[in-house]
């Protein structure tokens, strides 16, 4: 039996979401809600000085032969555009498909990797349980300082410290803070991936969707400095093609 989790789309401009689509949501069993924004501004570190917006992400590379296209999306900026004043500014990079997924056509979404929103110097007592190094490295980040990542596309599983005490007491925490538009960045959405929201440890998951003749966009977000962030998501999009017919047999 094929099991199609269910979507939850948001009708809200990029602008507007901030609000919105951006806040923790948690759809389905396997752990709790997580404030990233509260995390970044009580610790570790606080709140950091802003530096001016600059934009920036790795280009693309070639895909494999058994994806429709494969793209890279880092977590890293080189300069923090982050300002809780000005709506957006969440954002640190936006991957933009080359090509448009066909209206009407279904695709499978996978994103592989992981990233920390804290640089490696506060990772002073690690709780939860983090990985010791990313999974895909920033190439703009001295391979020195790229220790611990404790977040995925979807949750946050691992912290620099106890301040809070233990967030994990219910297991890692979804956070919404990584949206994926299927219409060009008209509308946002936090999808569900396939099987339900549960946390998945190999930091892989997998989304169905339907293509509306529009490219797709992904765009990774941090209610905190985007300069001390390091590792990529891999995201591939795949085209399914159907097999067999669907139709009823004449009665």
């Amino acid at each position: 039996m094929i099991v199609v989790a269910a979507v939850v789309v948001s009708t809200l401009p990029l602008a507007a979401q901030d609000s919105a689509a951006r806040q923790p949501v948690v759809n389905g069993v396997g752990g709790s809600s997580l404030d990233i924004g509260m995390l970044q501004r009580t610790g570790p570190g606080g709140d950091l000085e802003h530096g001016a917006k600059t934009t920036g992400m790795n280009a693309t590379i070639s895909c494999t032969p058994f994806c429709s296209e494969c793209n890279w999306l880092d977590s890293y900026n080189a300069v923090n555009t982050y300002d809780p004043g000005v709506p957006g500014s969440d954002v640190i990079n936006t991957l933009t498909t080359t090509n448009a997924l066909a209206n009407g056509t279904m695709y499978i979404i996978t994103i592989r990797g992981d990233m920390t929103y804290w640089g490696n110097s506060y990772w002073t007592t690690p709780i939860g349980n983090p990985d010791i190094s990313p999974m895909f490295p920033s190439p703009a980040v001295p391979s020195a300082i790229q220790g611990y990542v404790g977040s995925d596309w979807e949750y946050l599983y691992g912290y620099p410290n106890n301040n809070h005490g233990n967030l994990f007491v219910a297991g890692p925490g979804h956070m919404g803070n990584n949206v994926i538009s299927l219409d060009n960045g008209a509308t946002y959405q936090d999808l569900v991936p396939l099987g339900g929201m549960s946390y998945n440890a190999g930091h892989v998951y997998q989304f169905l969707v339907m293509g509306q003749g529009q490219k797709a966009k992904f765009t990774v977000a941090d209610q905190g400095p985007h300069n001390d962030n390091y590792g990529r998501f891999w995201i591939c999009v795949q085209a399914i093609t159907l097999c067999g017919s669907a139709t009823p047999p004449a009665q």
